[in-house]
């Protein structure tokens, strides 16, 4: 779960750097080209995982989504995963304008202010692991829940202050958002049938694209444009993924785990 940290630590800043000193088109083609040096080293590097398949039970397309939907807890992690990550992408897409055009932040800041909260992100992240073994995954779950709403309800009403005080509330989102993924995708993992858990983390894998996709488009939706340039309706933005997220603790305490049932 350090790839979104890692992802806020390098990514966003290089792609900031290259779109500010370039063309905004020069983080895509950077992208591009990273995914197709990791593609490659997967292909040559990852060995194959089969060993949880049953013997003899090669499955046609049609089949093997019929195991996977048909199991009512595999329906449960996907209504889980698609609203934790639904409520976390309402509010991202806008952050950075938001910080810019609301808050004050200058495009040049904006790579310093990810910075920062990625690193925050990797270390919480790093701790909340240890926390959700020791202290059970819904209950660190729903701490981290918790605080994202909260985050996500400064982020969103952020007035115009100091970089200081917003790199603090831009640390605070990241790292709550970070945390919470920790949990529930052991939650998500765990509760997957053993013969179908790559199956399932592959359709898990496409409903959360499809929940963030979703969001970004409702958020756009919502969001408007004063005449003075500033975001209007983001508040909005911010109570819908709280509501969202505060929802998923819920939905969590109904995913069971697979591995208690088979032992």
């Amino acid at each position: 779960m350090s790839a979104f940290s890692l992802a806020s630590i390098l990514g966003v800043p290089i792609s900031l750097y290259l779109a500010l000193h370039f063309t905004w088109r020069a983080p895509y083609v950077f992208l591009a080209a990273l995914c197709s040096a990791i593609l490659l080293a997967a292909w040559f590097a990852i060995p194959p995982v089969r060993a949880h398949l049953v013997a003899g039970g090669e499955r046609n397309a049609l089949a093997q989504i019929r195991a996977v939907f048909g199991e009512a807890n595999h329906l449960r992690i996907f209504a889980f995963s698609a609203l934790l990550v639904f409520s976390g992408f309402l509010v991202f897409p806008f952050i950075a304008p938001y910080l810019v055009t609301n808050v004050g932040v200058s495009e040049a800041q904006l790579p310093l202010v990810y910075l920062v909260a990625g690193i925050a992100a990797l270390l919480t992240a790093r701790l909340v692991g240890g926390w959700s073994d020791t202290l059970g995954r819904r209950a660190v779950f729903a701490w981290c829940a918790a605080a994202t709403a909260i985050a996500a309800l400064a982020t969103t009403s952020l007035p115009r202050s100091s970089l200081l005080v917003a790199a603090l509330v831009l640390m605070l989102m990241f790292a709550a958002s970070s945390a919470r993924m920790v949990p529930a995708m052991a939650l998500i993992t765990s509760g997957a049938e053993p013969r179908l858990r790559g199956s399932v983390m592959s359709f898990n894998a496409s409903i959360q694209q499809l929940a963030a996709g979703a969001a970004s488009f409702v958020a756009s939706l919502v969001v408007g444009r004063s005449a003075g340039g500033e975001l209007t309706r983001y508040w909005m933005i911010g109570i819908l993924s709280a509501a969202g997220t505060l929802s998923c603790i819920a939905l969590a305490r109904r995913v069971r785990s697979a591995e208690a049932a088979v032992t």
